[in-house]
C-alpha cells in the first residue's frame, strides 16, 4: 500500500493530481481510519495500471531530467500500427508512446517475475533453516540431558519450533 505522497511520487504527479485521478475513477483510493479523518492509500497494482495509461516516459518528475537515450525504431504490420493508435487514443497518447509503455511494462513484468522467483526461493530456504534448527534443538535436548526421553524432546520441538499459531508448519 502506498500513502498519498508515495503514490504521487510513484506516478510523477502532484498529490492534487492524484486526488483528481481518484475522483475520476482512474485509480482507487482505499481509506483506512486515521487520527481524525480517513486516510487514503493506494494499491501497487492500481498505480501500475494507471501509470501504464499515462505517459511516464514523456514527463519526468519536477526537477528531474530524463536521461538521454538512443532512439529505437522498428517496422510493424499496418494492422498492429492501427491497434497501437486505437489503444493509445483511448489513453490520450500517441501510438509510439503507447508502444513505448508496452515495451517498458513487458520489461518490468520480467523483473517482477524474477523477484517472485527469488521470494519463493527465500521462503523455501527459511523452511529448510527452520527444519535444521528443529533437528539441532532436538539433538541438544536429547544429548544434553535436558529431557529424559526422546519423545518428550520431539513434543517440545513440535510445540515450540515447528508450529505457527498452533498449526504445524507445512
Amino acid at each position: 500500500m502506498f500513502s498519498k505522497q508515495e503514490a504521487a511520487d510513484f506516478l510523477g504527479v502532484s498529490k492534487r493530481t492524484l486526488e483528481r485521478y481518484a475522483s475520476q475513477g482512474r485509480v482507487r483510493a482505499i481509506y483506512r481510519k486515521g487520527r481524525g479523518h480517513p486516510v487514503p492509500e493506494y494499491e501497487e497494482e492500481d498505480l501500475l495500471s494507471l501509470k501504464a495509461g499515462l505517459e511516464p516516459a514523456l514527463s519526468p518528475p519536477p526537477g528531474k531530467a530524463l536521461p538521454s537515450s538512443e532512439p529505437l525504431s522498428f517496422r510493424l504490420d499496418e494492422h498492429y500500427l492501427k491497434r497501437l493508435g486505437e489503444e493509445g487514443e483511448k489513453r490520450g497518447i500517441s501510438a509510439g508512446a503507447y508502444a513505448r509503455l508496452l515495451v517498458i511494462d513487458a520489461l518490468e513484468e520480467g523483473e517482477r517475475e524474477r523477484l517472485r522467483g527469488d521470494v519463493a526461493e527465500l521462503r523455501r530456504l527459511v523452511v529448510l533453516i527452520g527444519e535444521d534448527l528443529a533437528s539441532a534443538t532436538l539433538a541438544l535436548l536429547v544429548h544434553g540431558g535436558n529431557v529424559e526421553q526422546e519423545p518428550e524432546a520431539r513434543d517440545w520441538v513440535l510445540a515450540n519450533l515447528l508450529t505457527a499459531g498452533g498449526r504445524k508448519k507445512e
